[in-house]
C-alpha cells in the first residue's frame, strides 16, 4: 500500500496565519468600539457645552430706548439742550429677562456732536431692572438740516450692536440781536425760528423803558423789569426800548427763550 505524505508544515502556518488574522480582527473591533464610546463622549461634551453656552448666553440682555439692533432713524426739534439715550439691562419685550452678568460696550459718534457717558462704557450687574444714560450734546455749528449717527459696540461678554441717526429738523430755540442806536434806543430783533411759545426778556430797571406802542409789549413797564413774549414760530419780532442811561449797550447776539438786556 503506498502511503500518502501530509505536509504538516503547510497546514501548520496556516493555522498561524489563521490565529494572526483573528487577532487584528478583535483589535480593529476594539478600536472601532473605542472610536464610537469617545465619539459618544465627544458628542455629550460639545451638546453640555453647546447647552451651557446657549444657558450663559441666554442671561445677555441689552436693550435702548432709542436705539435699535437694525438702527433707527429719528427727526428731532428739541435738541439743543442734547439728546439723552437710555440703555437697559433688560429687553424692552420682556422686562422679565435681566442680564445676569456686567456689559461692556463702546459709543462711536459720527457728527458734530459730544459723547458723554459717565458709566465709561461699562454696565455693571444688578439683579433689578436698571438704565443708564448716554449724553449727546450739539457742537456749536450744528444746524438745521445736520445728522448724527451713535453706534454702541457691545464687546462682552456678548457681541452686539445698537444704533440710531438723528436728524435736525427744527432750529429748535429762538435766536436774537442786540443793537445800541444813535438816537439813544436799544434795538432788540428775535428770529423765533420754528419755536413757539413764551420769550421772556428782562432788563435793568431804570435803564430802560419799553416802547409801549409796540402791540407785543403793551403791557410792559420799567418797573417790572422784564416781560413775557409770546412768540409764533417762523416770526420776527423787532422790541425797542428807550435808554434812561448815556452808557452804551454793549451789542451781541445769542439764542434762547430768556433774554438780558444788560450794558
Amino acid at each position: 500500500m503506498m502511503k500518502r505524505e501530509i505536509n504538516t508544515s503547510r497546514t501548520g502556518n496556516h493555522k498561524k496565519r489563521n490565529r494572526f488574522g483573528k487577532k487584528w480582527l478583535w483589535l480593529f473591533l476594539l478600536l472601532v468600539l473605542v472610536g464610537i464610546l469617545a465619539g459618544g463622549v465627544l458628542a455629550r461634551y460639545r451638546a453640555d457645552n453647546q447647552k451651557q453656552e446657549e444657558m450663559k448666553s441666554s442671561d445677555f440682555h441689552i436693550t435702548s430706548d432709542l436705539l435699535e439692533e437694525e438702527g433707527a432713524f429719528y427727526d428731532v426739534t428739541d435738541w439743543r439742550s442734547g439728546i439723552d439715550i437710555l440703555l437697559y439691562n433688560y429687553e424692552k419685550e420682556n422686562v422679565a429677562l435681566i442680564a445676569g452678568d456686567d456689559i461692556s460696550y463702546t459709543v462711536n459718534v459720527d457728527g458734530k456732536w459730544v459723547c458723554s457717558d459717565p458709566n465709561k462704557g461699562v454696565f455693571k450687574k444688578s439683579k433689578d431692572r436698571t438704565s443708564q444714560t448716554i449724553h449727546l450734546t450739539p457742537g456749536t455749528d450744528v444746524k438745521k438740516g445736520d445728522k448724527v449717527t451713535i453706534t454702541v459696540n457691545v464687546t462682552a461678554p456678548y457681541k452686539k450692536t445698537l444704533s440710531a441717526t438723528f436728524k435736525v429738523v427744527s432750529e429748535g430755540i429762538p435766536s436774537y440781536t442786540v443793537k445800541d442806536q444813535s438816537d439813544g434806543s436799544v434795538l432788540l430783533t428775535i428770529l423765533t425760528n420754528d419755536y413757539s411759545g413764551n420769550i421772556t426778556v428782562k432788563w435793568q430797571t431804570g435803564q430802560l423803558d419799553p416802547d409801549s406802542t409796540n402791540q407785543d409789549m403793551a403791557n410792559w413797564s420799567d418797573a417790572s423789569g422784564q416781560g413775557i413774549l409770546k412768540a409764533e414760530d417762523n416770526t420776527t419780532y423787532q422790541l425797542l426800548f428807550f435808554k434812561n442811561i448815556t452808557d452804551n449797550f454793549t451789542e451781541r447776539s445769542g439764542m434762547g427763550t430768556e433774554i438780558n438786556l444788560t450794558k
